[in-house]
Parts: C-alpha cells; sequence; structure tokens
C-alpha cells in the first residue's frame, strides 16, 4: 500500500451539480415596462456575450450604453418588433 500524503483527498470527488440558469426573453412593451421599473434591458442581438450595450432611462430619457457612451435612445422598427430582449442589471 503506497501512503497518501498528509493533505491528500481520500474521499472520491463528486461533481457539483450543474446550475440552471435561463434567460428571461422579452418583447419590446415588456422591456420598457421593465425600463420604467428601473431596470436595464438589452437585446441579444446587441451582444449575447459580454452585454456592453444596454438601455435604461436616465434624466427620464430612454438612454443607451453603447461603446462606452451614453446616447439618446433612439428606438428603431427593429427593437419595437423584436422578441429577443433581456434584463441586464438594476440601475443605479
Amino acid at each position: 500500500m503506497t501512503e497518501q500524503p498528509e493533505n491528500a483527498v481520500t474521499a472520491p470527488l463528486t461533481p457539483m451539480a450543474p446550475v440552471k440558469t435561463e434567460i428571461a426573453i422579452m418583447d419590446f412593451p415588456e422591456a420598457m415596462r421593465m425600463v420604467k421599473d428601473g431596470k436595464q434591458v438589452a437585446r441579444l442581438e446587441w451582444s449575447p456575450d459580454n452585454k456592453t450595450d444596454y438601455g435604461f432611462l436616465k434624466d427620464e430619457w430612454l438612454t443607451i450604453f453603447r461603446q462606452g457612451q451614453f446616447h439618446v435612445w433612439k428606438v428603431s422598427a427593429g427593437d419595437m418588433e423584436s422578441i429577443d430582449w433581456i434584463i441586464v442589471s438594476e440601475s443605479n
């Protein structure tokens, strides 16, 4: 029998159960309700991985944070017709 180091793990390791995360996909009217409630929203089409572009209310204006800058959000027909809206986070 070989000797185990003092800090060796002797019990079998069990993998952690996978954590399920669900993204709530919304249409534009629902996304705007979330903005009114103080949330930041984005379209999956904008930046699906890093969520760097998002819209929210700032000083009572629809505002979009895009490419590191804030802009007045000019909502396009594509934005209004899309059903790929998600909540990014709570606004400050």
